[in-house]
Formats: structure tokens, sequence, C-alpha cells
């Protein structure tokens, strides 16, 4: 079993370490470093949209070719070049999202009241097709709990985590559902997949150390959302097992409107699927 936790920072222990004299005398460096990130963020993004752009105008030439053809080993090889592209065009917008996290100011992005439920139906809808595809079944328990979040990347966050689930496994169930516990809403993921090795948790965990590519892409899921945990304050644990598969849980802090309510309705979404 492999666990490893992120909670947010508490900048009182940073202050038992003692005077913060090698920051002080190095913040112009820093200040440096950030204004070069957040330049190569800006240039990631405008790489990103512009290939979006691209990848948009050949998957219409490849759908127009897919009705003119006739024979089905044709019809495979255009269906194959469609996948790819669709596959290019998610990590290169995980790129986008990972250079825009890592420019991004601790506390730059504005907290609100966040309604769980058409997040989580927007990751349903958005991996079901993928899942069906490979014999997975999604099942999804609706809430109607709202956290102190923000909404984008907290869209963000679970798409990577239920992304990451369907993809690497290929066959069994992925659940996603969370759970109170004062003043916390707990939102797990797991799944019944092969596992993550304890070398790639903690290599997703490390600032410094990249991730390794696979089969599957860049392998930038599981980093997008522990920058995303980290900017937002929110706590990220990853607990996994070979074979027997993962569990991925956010702990958020409820929005007060929840908090003093009686527990928030739930329904179940998902059903078995066939190869």
């Amino acid at each position: 079993m492999t666990s490893t936790v992120v909670t947010p920072h508490n900048s009182s222990e940073s202050d038992s370490l003692g005077p913060a004299t090698n920051w002080q005398t190095s913040s112009d460096e820093v200040g440096q470093l950030r204004a070069k990130c957040e330049h190569l963020s800006l240039a990631v993004a405008a790489m990103s949209h512009e290939l979006r752009q691209g990848f948009h105008i050949l998957l219409g030439c490849l759908s127009r070719c897919g009705t003119a053809v006739q024979s089905r080993s044709e019809q495979a090889r255009i269906q194959d070049a469609e996948d790819l592209v669709h596959h290019l065009t998610r990590e290169f917008d995980s790129l986008a999202t990972l250079a825009a996290l890592s420019s991004a100011h601790p506390g730059a992005p504005q907290l609100d009241a966040v309604a769980v439920r058409p997040i989580l139906l927007a990751t349903y809808e958005r991996w079901q097709p993928e899942a069906h595809k490979k014999g997975i079944r999604i099942r999804v328990t609706l809430t109607d709990a709202n956290v102190l979040s923000n909404a984008h990347w907290l869209d963000i966050m679970l798409s990577n985590i239920v992304g990451n689930a369907v993809r690497h496994s290929n066959s069994g169930d992925v659940s996603v559902g969370g759970d109170i516990e004062a003043p916390d809403f707990i939102l797990a993921v797991r799944d019944s997949g092969p596992g993550i090795d304890e070398a790639e948790i903690r290599r997703a965990f490390d600032a410094v150390s990249p991730p390794r590519p696979s089969s599957h892409g860049l392998g930038l899921g599981l980093s997008i959302v522990r920058r995303a945990a980290e900017l937002l304050g929110h706590g990220l644990s990853v607990r996994s097992t070979p074979l027997r598969g993962t569990a991925v849980c956010l702990r958020i802090p409820m929005a007060e409107a929840t908090c003093n309510r009686d527990p928030p309705c739930q329904t179940s979404i998902g059903k078995r699927t066939g190869a």
C-alpha cells in the first residue's frame, strides 16, 4: 500500500525554522525566475491554442474522409487517426494547464461557494464515452453539497483524476463520490485498476522531478492535481495497492451555506457498460 499526502501550507511552521535570510537576499533572483516562468506559461498557452485550432481542422478533414471511404480497414485507420488527434489535444491541454499552474501565485484563484453536482456531472459526461469503449463502469454519487473552492480548477482537478483512472484501467469500476467530515467535504475517486507505482506517485508529488512519459501520455495528471491542490489550499491524498486499485481524495472546506443546513441529498448515476 502506498500513501502520499499533501496538506495546505502552514506559514507558522516555516517561521519556526529561523530567519529567512537566504530568501531575502535572493528575492531578485526569485522575481526573475517568476517572470521567466510567467513568460513561458504564456508561450505554452499560445502554442496550445494554435495547435488546438490545427487539430480541430485535422479532425474535420478526417471526418470527411471517413464518410468517403468504404472498406472497414480504411475506416479503422481513420478512426485510429482521430483517436490520436484527440489524445494529442488532451496532452497539449495538460501542458498548458500545468504551465498556468506553475506561474500562478498562491492565493491567486478566487475561492467561492461552488456546487459540486455540476462538476460531477460534467466529469461523468466527459469520460463516460472512453470508459464505455473499454468496458469500464463509471459510478458517480451526485450531491447537493457546496464547497469553498474555485469551480474552474476543481473541474480540472476532478477531470484529471477520473481521466487517469479511465486511461490506466482496462476493465472494472471507477467510483466518484463524497463524504462530509465537518468542516470539510471529502471528494474521492476510487478505481479497481492496476494501481500506481510508488515511485510514480512520489514523482508526481515532487515539484522538481518531471513526470515520466508512458504509453498513456506524458503523465501530467497527478502533477496538475497536486499543484492545483496547493494553489487552492485543498488537502490531497493518494493511496494505491498494486493489482487492486487506487484512491485519490481531495479534502475541501465546505461552504458556509452547506455547513448550516441538513446533510446534502445524494443520488447515483452510472451503469455497467459493455466493451
